[in-house]
């Protein structure tokens, strides 16, 4: 398969979340996310700032590269099991959702790297 330089390449991807809930217990959550691909040096600077033992910059990159790259998503629901359309206001308040971004983030340069490890 020849490869094809787009101007806008977007790609659906699962996200796997652990959240914790009563009991000292963690439900397990999964939606999917829209990506939109960047450049290799901004994904090097993300993950650059991903490996630091500051936890403060690291919640702020992983903020900020989710803010970067989702431009979509799916199976994101209000109490009410309604779908809750994608808006900057409402991926705002997704990522306020502690340690959410880091899942989002996470996922995102895994659907970079995934292939290649598998192989």
């Amino acid at each position: 398969m020849a490869l094809i330089l787009k101007k806008e390449d977007v790609y659906l991807w699962p996200v796997n979340f652990s959240m914790p809930v009563d009991d000292g217990k963690h439900e397990k959550v999964n939606f999917k996310c829209k990506f939109k691909r960047i450049k290799q040096t901004e994904v090097e600077k993300y993950q650059q700032k991903f490996t630091t033992t500051n936890l403060k910059a690291m919640f702020e990159a992983a903020r900020e590269c989710a803010k970067k790259v989702v431009v979509g998503w799916q199976d994101v629901m209000d109490e009410e099991g309604n779908q809750i359309e994608y808006n900057e206001a409402n991926l705002n308040e997704l990522l306020e959702i502690p340690a959410l971004s880091i899942a989002v983030s996470t996922a995102y340069v895994n659907s970079l790297t995934e292939a290649k490890r598998k192989n």
